[in-house]
């Protein structure tokens, strides 16, 4: 008699994978450079993926809380943004690497290079 072989670990593999929970939250107004939000649950200082009405993400600070509100500072363009987009938290820890290569430039809120002198060269 014949053994059936099932594929049990690529079934494994694809269930682990996928996220069951997600937390996100929308934004409920933008207030000149303040952006305030129904969630995501967060804390000071994590970053979130806001979306724009084009499909684009700007990063955002978590700034402050104003009662069940959560107050982000955009790190990038704004336009596309309004009530009703979602935000997205980002786990990661923002880091930054230093060298001589800086002197002189001008960054973004993210680290980016804005002077058009073209990429970072950094040693660490």
């Amino acid at each position: 008699m014949e053994t059936l072989q099932f594929p049990w670990t690529d079934y494994h593999r694809k269930i682990e994978s996928v996220r069951t929970i997600r937390n996100y939250g929308r934004v409920k107004e933008v207030v000149g450079m303040v952006i305030e939000g129904q969630g995501p649950v967060s804390a000071i200082g994590d970053l979130c993926a806001l979306q724009t009405r084009e499909g684009r993400e700007v990063l955002a600070e978590v700034v402050g809380f104003r009662g069940d509100l959560t107050l982000l500072m955009p790190l990038g363009e704004t336009r596309g943004l309004g009530p009703g987009g979602r935000i997205v938290p980002r786990r990661f820890c923002a880091t930054a690497r230093v060298g001589r290569g800086l002197l002189g430039r001008v960054l973004d809120g993210t680290g980016k290079p804005i002077d058009e002198k073209g990429p970072l060269v950094l040693e660490e």
